[in-house]
């Protein structure tokens, strides 16, 4: 199904079942290009599967240690010939440097998916993202910015190759309760292995995975497509509440050892993402989680759920941001009174660590 054009997502975009749903009919509808795609180290890990069913082999890049986001040098220092596409990831509901690295891609003769999974309504240059590439992906699931628990966009530049994509989109089935029924029984079985580090080998990452592809292509239902209606609608109020927590959160934690990211004009603020040093970073996360304050450390270095061999050096930036950083919530979950009392409790575990 097409939507009407509004200012996030660009007009000729057409919804999908997921952001996954999305990358794989454009990487289909690009077969032919080369096979290999770049992207970053810390991207979603569900991203790994998708391109790898669709025909194409991952290659990695570092990202910067105070953002967690792509530049255009980290890009540039993993780029090879005979890499044809980039997968570049606004993380963090944080705009990249999308006009640079459009550029570079053009030069190069590179394929530019954005990825605005993460950073639904975020701008660069006072221009929404997703209209820099020659695609883009969007994503309406669980924890994103608009969370109708499941749906996507996806938006090609060419005509051509947007016509055959959208094919393939109109060919998958469509959204149904055993789709939704997959899908918490897999976050079920993560949930369990991300507890348990023996458990989540590489090769039972592997499998569980590729058991959960068939489930993650799919077109959606009226149901859905009115839920992620609903969730543009209030898009506006979304993103300026989380603006207004994210400066909260900032100024009530702007005491040391604690570090923040450079704020970048235009961010969306998918979480507010502050650091601190080892170990205390930990006891963070564990003080807070013990009090039912909803925090993360999102999103750590890919390619060892997949491919174990890969030494743990390879991505310094991509190590250092996952051992230091700490994502508090700035949705509906946390209310201000909520935040000024995480915030405390933060300062007093900073205080006896």
């Amino acid at each position: 199904m097409r939507i009407d054009s509004n200012s996030v997502l660009p007009e000729s975009a057409q919804l999908t079942g997921r952001g996954s749903s999305a990358l794989w009919a454009v990487l289909k509808s690009i077969a032919g290009r080369g096979r290999h795609v770049l992207m970053p180290v810390n991207i979603c890990e569900i991203v790994i599967p998708v391109v790898l069913h669709a025909g194409f082999i991952p290659v990695f890049h570092d990202v910067d240690p105070m953002s967690g986001n792509a530049t255009l040098d980290t890009i540039r220092e993993a780029y090879r010939p005979g890499i044809s596409i980039c997968l570049a990831t606004h993380n963090y509901g944080t705009p990249l440097d999308i006009k640079s690295i459009a550029k570079w891609a053009h030069e190069k003769g590179v394929f530019l998916i954005e990825d605005v999974c993460n950073a639904l309504g975020a701008k660069w240059d006072g221009h929404p993202l997703g209209l820099f590439g020659d695609a883009s992906i969007f994503s309406f699931g669980q924890a994103k910015i608009v969370d109708a628990k499941a749906g996507g966009a996806l938006y090609v530049r060419d005509q051509g190759i947007q016509e055959k994509a959208y094919r393939i989109l109109d060919g998958m089935p469509l959204f149904s309760v055993e789709h939704r029924q997959a899908d918490a029984e897999f976050q079920a079985v993560l949930w369990t292995l991300r507890q348990n580090s023996m458990a989540g080998r590489p090769e039972v990452y592997r499998a569980m995975y590729n058991a959960y592809l068939q489930h993650l292509l799919f077109r959606p239902d009226e149901a859905l497509l009115t839920s992620i209606a609903e969730g543009m609608a209030d898009l506006d109020r979304n993103l300026a509440t989380r603006r207004e927590k994210a400066s909260i959160w900032r100024s009530l934690l702007n005491f040391p050892p604690l570090r923040h990211r450079h704020h970048v004009p235009g961010d969306a603020y998918w979480r507010y993402t502050f650091f601190a040093p080892e170990p205390l970073r930990d006891r963070l996360l564990e003080g807070l989680r013990r009090q039912g304050v909803p925090a993360s450390k999102w999103f750590p270095p890919v390619h060892r759920v997949f491919d174990g061999r890969r030494a743990m050096g390879q991505f310094p930036g991509a190590e250092r941001f996952a051992r230091e950083c700490l994502n508090v919530f700035v949705d509906h979950s946390m209310g201000v009174s909520d935040i000024e009392d995480a915030a405390q409790l933060i300062r007093r575990i900073s205080r006896d660590s």
